[in-house]
C-alpha cells in the first residue's frame, strides 16, 4: 500500500476523530432538524491509515489501479528506461524513491522554474526578444570544473539563442572552457549540435570570492535553430591560469539532481522541512542587522556520494558546498513531528470554524431546496394521476387512484382517489352487462349459421349426385392425357434428340419425364458414353440426373472425387485447418467464436476457411460450417450432394453434383446470387466475391467489383481459378495465367509466366 498524498509506503492503521463535516451537518439538518445538524458538529471516530512519512491520515489508501502505474513508473526508470512517467509521479507523490542510474553524457533534466534574482544576472534583451524557456539544469559532474546551474533559451526575430548560469567550482582561475551542445526540439528529436566557447576568461575559483566565480551570464550562443525547447552540454575541456588544462574522460560520472519540493501550504504539514545552522546564523545576524529575512527551508536529499545543499547547489559527501562553504553536519530540523502536528490540528480548527458560520445559510436554502424538489415531484404525480383518470378505462382509472393515494394529504388527492374507487366500480359493472349483450347475440348469429348450413348442405348433396357422373368422364380424359399421351409424345422426342446425338438436350428432355419407361436407364447410358470419351464433367452431371438408377449416384461422386479442386489444408485471416488421412480434422489459432472447434467432425473431404468460419465437405456429399454466423455464413446444414466447398469473409459457397451452385451468407454486392449457374465444374470465393469455372473453359463471377476483380467475361481456355480478397485468378490451358482486380504491391505482374503445373485431368 502507497499514502495517497506523498507515495510512501509506511502506512500503518490509525484512528482520528473527525469534529466536522460541512455536508454532514446541512444534510442532518434538512432530515432531521437540530439534532442531525448536532451530530454533523460533533463528528465521530474514524478508521483509516496515517502515513509515517507526510503524518497525513486517509480513510483509504492510493488506489490500486495508480499503484500499480506508479510501480511499473519506478521499475521503468530503474531499469534505464524512460524517466518520463516517473518523473510525472515524483511531481504528484515527493516520496516515492527509485535507484535511477546515471544518465549518458549531456543528458539534461527540467527542474523548478529559475529563482527571482536570475533575471538580474541575464543580458539585457534587444527589442522583440523573450526568454524562450529557462530551467534548472538538473545535471552535476562532480569531477568537473564547471557546474551549470540553469539554462535560459532566448528567441526573437533571429534564430534561438543559449545562454548559461556556470559556476567554477575548481578553486582555480579559468581562462577558457569548451562545451559540445546537442539541442533538441519538444519531442526530444535533435536539430541541431554545435560548440560554444568562453574564451578570455579570468574568473576565479576561491570559495571565498564565490560570488565572482560564476561564468559570464551575458554571453549569448546562436544555436541555428528556431525548434529549441532544451539542450544536452558536455563539457569537453577547461583550461587555467598557468597553462594547466582539465579534458574531459571517457568515464566521467555524472549525477542527476532531485527536483527540490516547494514549501506550499498544502505540502507544509507533511513534509518534515530542515534548514541549516549557517543560514540560521545568517538569518538572525541579518534580523540583527534590521534585515528583512525568511528562514530557508528545504528537504533534506543526498545521494551515494553527494548531498544537496540548501542553497541549491551539490556538493561532494564529507565536503563543504563549493558555493556557499555549508557543511552538511549543520543541518538541523526546522520542525518537530510534534510541531507539524500541531499546525496541522490548528489550520483543521480554523477551517471548521470558518466552515460553521456558513451551515444556517445553507441550511435553509437546503430545506427550500428540498421544498421545491418536493412540490415538482408532486405537482409532476398529480399531473400524471388526472392524464390517467381521463383515459376513462379500469386500468387507467385504477392507476390514478394509486397515484393520488400516494401523493397524501397534497392538494385534493385524497377525494380524487374516492372518485377513481367509485368510478372504477362503474366501469366493471358496464363491462358485465356489455360481456352479457354480446354473448347473447354471439348466440343469435350462431343459431342462424347453424340453419343456413344445414340448408345449404341439402342443395350440394343434389347437386354432387348430378356432377359425379360428368366429373368422372372428364378425369378420365385429364388422366389418359397426363400419364399416357403427353408422356409418350416427349419420349419420343427424347428418343429423336439421343439419335441425333444432341446428348444435353436429350438428358433434359428425360429427366422431365421423371422415371417414365426407361428414361433413367437412357440418361446413365449417355453417362457411360461420356464416360467412355473423356468427358467426366458432363458424365459426372449426368449420372447425378439419373441418380435412383443402379449405381448412378456413387459413379457421380467418385467422378466429382477426381475431378473437383478440394483442399485439405485452408488458412483464415487468424487461424488454419487441415484434412487428417483418416477424415478427422485439426485447427490451430485464434478462436474466436468458435471457428476452431473442429475437433468431433469426422468423414471429411475437403476443407474451406475465412477470417470468421470454418467450412467441412463430408463423403456423403453434406456440409458442416462453426465460427461467427452472424451473416448466416454457417446455415449449411441443410446442403446435400455438394462435390466441392469455399469461404469467403463472410459468406460459404457449395458446388453442386449436377453442376448448379449454393451459398449462404452476406449477400451485399450480390456474392450470393448464384442461383442460375449452370454447368460449373470448380469455384472459388473471394472477400466479397464469388467465381465459378464452367465446363467449356469460361468463368462467371458475382459480388463486389469496384476493382474489376469480376471482369472475367472474356477469359477462355480455363481450367483453374481461385480468388482473393481483392482479385480474380484463372490457369489457362496452355500453362499460362491470367488475373483481374487490385493491384496495389505488384501482384498483376504474372504476364511472364509459362509452364505452370496443371491441375488433375478433369
Amino acid at each position: 500500500m502507497r499514502c495517497k498524498f506523498c507515495g510512501s509506503t509506511s502506512l500503518h492503521p490509525d484512528t482520528q476523530h473527525k469534529t466536522f463535516s460541512t455536508g454532514k451537518a446541512v444534510a442532518g439538518a434538512v432530515m432531521f432538524g437540530a439534532v442531525g445538524a448536532a451530530a454533523g458538529f460533533i463528528g465521530k471516530d474514524q478508521n483509516g491509515y496515517r502515513c509515517g512519512a507526510c503524518g497525513a491520515f486517509m480513510d483509504s489508501p492510493m488506489d490500486s489501479f495508480t499503484e500499480i502505474q506508479v510501480n511499473g513508473a519506478i521499475r521503468e526508470a530503474e531499469s534505464g528506461g524512460r524517466r518520463a512517467l516517473y518523473d510525472y509521479y515524483k511531481g504528484q507523490y515527493p516520496n516515492i524513491q527509485a535507484s535511477l542510474p546515471a544518465q549518458p553524457a549531456g543528458a539534461s533534466v527540467q527542474a523548478e522554474a529559475l529563482p527571482s534574482p536570475l533575471p538580474a544576472l541575464l543580458p539585457a534583451m534587444e527589442d522583440g526578444d523573450t526568454i524562450k524557456r529557462s530551467y534548472r539544469y538538473g545535471v552535476w559532474e562532480p569531477d568537473c570544473p564547471i557546474y551549470v546551474e540553469s539554462v535560459v533559451l532566448y528567441t526573437g526575430d533571429r534564430e534561438d539563442r543559449l545562454s548559461l548560469i556556470a559556476w567554477n567550482q575548481s578553486g582555480k582561475t579559468l581562462r577558457s572552457v569548451y562545451y559540445t551542445v546537442r539541442v533538441l526540439d519538444d519531442t526530444g528529436d535533435e536539430v541541431a549540435n554545435l560548440r560554444c566557447v568562453y574564451q578570455n576568461l579570468s574568473v576565479p575559483g576561491d570559495p571565498e570570492e564565490r560570488d565572482k566565480t560564476m561564468l559570464p551570464a551575458g554571453k549569448q550562443f546562436p544555436l541555428g535553430t528556431d525548434l529549441a525547447y532544451r539542450v544536452e552540454l558536455t563539457c569537453e575541456k577547461v583550461a587555467f591560469e598557468g597553462d594547466e588544462v582539465w579534458r574531459r574522460r571517457e568515464d566521467e560520472k555524472q549525477i542527476t539532481l532531485p527536483d527540490q519540493p516547494l514549501l506550499t501550504s498544502e505540502n507544509f504539514p507533511r513534509i518534515q522541512y530542515v534548514q541549516t545552522l549557517f543560514t540560521y546564523l545568517q538569518r538572525a545576524n541579518a534580523l540583527r542587522d534590521g534585515i528583512p529575512c525568511s528562514p530557508r527551508y528545504y528537504m533534506p536529499m543526498e545521494g551515494e556520494d553527494y548531498w544537496l545543499c540548501c542553497c541549491g547547489h551539490p556538493a561532494k559527501k564529507g565536503e563543504a558546498c563549493p558555493y556557499c562553504g555549508d557543511f552538511q553536519f549543520n543541518m538541523e530540523t526546522a520542525f518537530s513531528q510534534k510541531e507539524l502536528r500541531e499546525r496541522q490540528q490548528t489550520a483543521v480548527k480554523e477551517r471548521a470554524a470558518g466552515r460553521a458560520e456558513k451551515t444556517w445559510p445553507l441550511y435553509e436554502a437546503a430545506v427550500a431546496e428540498k421544498a421545491r424538489k418536493e412540490e415538482e415531484a408532486n405537482s409532476s404525480v398529480y399531473a400524471k394521476a388526472e392524464k390517467a383518470w381521463k383515459e376513462n378505462t379500469i386500468a387507467s382509472v385504477q392507476q390514478a387512484q394509486e397515484l393520488f393515494l400516494s401523493l397524501g394529504t397534497y392538494r385534493d388527492a385524497a377525494d380524487r382517489a374516492e372518485a377513481c374507487e367509485k368510478r372504477v366500480q362503474e366501469l366493471e359493472e358496464e363491462k358485465r352487462l356489455a360481456e352479457e349483450k354480446r354473448l347473447a347475440e354471439e348466440k343469435r348469429l350462431a343459431e342462424e349459421k347453424r340453419l343456413a348450413r344445414e340448408l345449404a348442405a341439402k342443395k350440394r348433396k343434389k347437386l354432387a349426385v348430378i356432377l359425379s357422373s360428368a366429373a368422372a368422364a372428364c378425369l378420365a380424359v385429364v388422366l389418359l392425357a397426363v400419364y399416357v399421351i403427353v408422356p409418350t409424345i416427349n419420349y419420343n422426342k427424347a428418343k429423336a434428340l439421343l439419335e441425333a446425338g444432341q446428348y444435353e438436350e436429350a438428358i433434359l428432355t428425360f429427366e422431365a419425364l421423371d422415371g417414365y419407361k426407361d428414361s433413367e436407364e437412357q440418361i446413365y447410358n449417355i453417362a457411360e458414353y461420356y464416360k467412355e470419351n473423356g468427358k467426366l464433367s458432363e458424365a459426372a452431371m449426368a449420372f447425378y440426373i439419373a441418380k435412383d438408377y443402379k449405381d448412378s449416384w456413387q459413379c457421380s461422386f467418385e467422378l466429382w472425387g477426381e475431378l473437383a479442386a478440394r483442399d485439405t489444408i485452408a488458412a483464415g485471416g487468424f487461424h488454419t485447418i487441415g484434412l487428417k488421412s483418416d477424415g478427422t480434422v485439426v485447427a490451430a489459432g485464434y478462436n474466436e467464436d468458435g471457428r476452431r472447434d473442429v475437433s468431433d467432425w469426422k468423414d471429411i473431404i475437403a476443407v474451406a476457411a475465412s477470417d470468421s468460419h470454418s467450412v467441412g465437405l463430408k463423403a456423403d456429399g453434406t456440409v458442416v460450417a462453426v465460427g461467427s454466423n452472424y451473416y448466416g455464413q454457417c446455415n449449411v446444414s441443410d446442403w446435400k450432394d455438394i462435390i466441392a466447398v469455399a469461404a469467403g469473409d463472410i459468406h460459404s459457397v457449395g458446388l453442386k453434383a449436377d453442376g448448379t451452385v449454393v451459398a449462404v451468407g452476406s449477400d451485399n454486392y450480390g456474392r450470393c446470387n448464384v442461383s442460375g449457374w449452370k454447368d460449373i465444374i470448380a469455384i472459388a470465393a473471394g472477400g466479397s466475391h464469388t467465381v465459378g469455372l464452367k465446363a467449356d473453359g469460361t468463368v462467371v463471377a458475382v459480388g463486389y467489383n469496384d476493382d474489376g476483380q469480376c471482369n472475367v467475361s472474356g477469359w477462355r481456355e480455363i481450367i483453374a481459378i481461385t480468388a482473393g480478397g481483392f482479385q480474380t485468378m484463372g490457369l489457362k490451358a496452355d500453362g499460362t495465367v491470367v488475373i483481374v482486380g487490385r493491384n496495389n504491391h505488384g501482384q498483376f505482374d504474372v504476364s511472364g509466366w509459362k509452364n505452370i503445373m496443371l491441375p488433375k485431368e478433369r
